[in-house]
């Protein structure tokens, strides 16, 4: 199970650890998941590794392409 905190938004984030194998040896990645309440549960709005998320990741890049096409 991983470590929450609640964020001044009032989503919640989740950091988990993912530990696997790589080379013959252990490789483990820190995953944060940014949940937020639906109704009266939890959904996942973004997923980050390395400190960046991927809806940020994903606009970053959507909005450098509108610039290049001249959008």
């Amino acid at each position: 199970m991983g470590k929450e905190s609640e964020r001044p938004d009032g989503k919640r984030l989740v950091k988990t650890e993912i530990t696997a194998t790589r080379r013959g040896g252990p490789y483990s990645i820190e995953v944060e998941y940014v949940l937020a309440r639906q109704g009266k549960s939890w959904q996942a709005s973004d997923v980050a590794t390395d400190g960046v998320g991927l809806v940020e990741n994903y606009r970053a890049q959507v909005q450098q392409h509108h610039q290049e096409e001249g959008l």
